[in-house]
């Protein structure tokens, strides 16, 4: 069964906010949080991440570029 994008992207989202909450240990946690940031901010940022990480798949119909070109012809 396949998921659309956005369902995917927010699973995925969720799946990396859950590892990161029950996962990762105090020192990787204090690891990723050491330049500075808060660790709400570190959480956040890589949740962030995981939610884009398939924007590429993002069918070539769906890009601005794609899109005009279409829209002139």
């Amino acid at each position: 069964m396949w998921l659309p994008l956005l369902a995917h992207l927010i699973d995925t989202a969720n799946v990396i906010n859950a590892l990161y909450n029950h996962c990762l240990s105090d020192g990787q946690r204090a690891l990723l949080v050491s330049d500075g940031q808060d660790e709400e901010s570190v959480r956040q940022t890589i949740q962030f991440i995981g939610f884009i990480h398939d924007l590429g798949k993002l069918p070539p119909f769906l890009s601005e570029n794609n899109h005009t070109t279409t829209m002139l012809n």
